[in-house]
């Protein structure tokens, strides 16, 4: 007989072309959000960790090994420039392919053509202090995420097809929860859904940076980063 740790549960939400998603979780008696998404009209997804203000950004590339990507904190070089330090790490990753993150232009395979459900990104985020509460809206997405101090949270962001959406468990996860969102009547574009995953298992310290972490293609439109981190101010 199947356990109940065999079965994730997820909730499904109806969303529009436009709409600003925000997800919160809560910590001391408030909902912290802790990060946003928005689906354009034709299929391409904005992201990135829900920071009202940030100190500095760091952006880098590296191979993974055999499957497995390690980052030391200290890597990256420091992004100095004001336009994309008030990008707030935005990361775009537009239906063509490109994907823009802290001024650099990279690409991964166009979201108008994908077939099956695909990772989008990772996200790790710093501790729930680093984010501001605020007063939640008709979009926003409040999680009753039991938050553990010793265990740091990570985000797996996947998109699909809609009719190819599968329900995602992340193996050995200490907890996780599962949102999707259905966006239909794109232009050009095929129904698409995008699965939020938020989990945490090892115990650890809270990473001193918000992480998104991406894969590309070989060739990038420039010599910058496939993966940045900011920090809240």
């Amino acid at each position: 007989m199947s356990s109940p740790k065999d079965f994730v549960i997820a909730r499904v939400y109806k969303a529009a072309p436009g709409d600003r998603i925000r997800i919160a979780i809560p910590y001391r008696g408030a909902w912290r959000f802790i990060f946003w998404f928005t689906v354009g009209n034709d299929g391409s997804t904005y992201l990135g960790p829900r920071y009202t203000d940030i100190l500095g950004m760091k952006t880098g590339a590296k191979r993974a090994d055999e499957g497995r990507l390690t980052i030391s904190y200290e890597e990256g070089q420091e992004v100095t420039d004001p336009h994309y330090l008030n990008m707030k790490g935005k990361v775009s990753f537009h239906a063509s392919g490109i994907i823009n993150a802290a001024g650099s232009r990279l690409l991964r395979e166009p979201l108008r053509n994908i077939t099956e459900q695909q990772g989008l990104c990772r996200v790790l985020f710093q501790h729930p202090t680093r984010f501001a509460s605020d007063t939640i809206g008709n979009r926003d997405v409040c999680l009753g995420y039991p938050y553990d101090e010793e265990r740091p949270i990570q985000a797996l962001v996947l998109v699909a097809p809609l009719q190819k959406t599968k329900v995602v468990k992340i193996q050995e996860c200490t907890f996780q929860a599962n949102a999707i969102f259905t966006f239909k009547g794109l232009d050009d574009v095929p129904d698409l859904s995008v699965q939020v995953v938020l989990f945490h298992w090892a115990k650890g310290k809270w990473p001193p940076f918000s992480y998104v972490i991406f894969g590309t293609l070989e060739t990038a439109l420039d010599d910058q980063a496939s993966a940045n981190g900011q920090t809240q101010s």
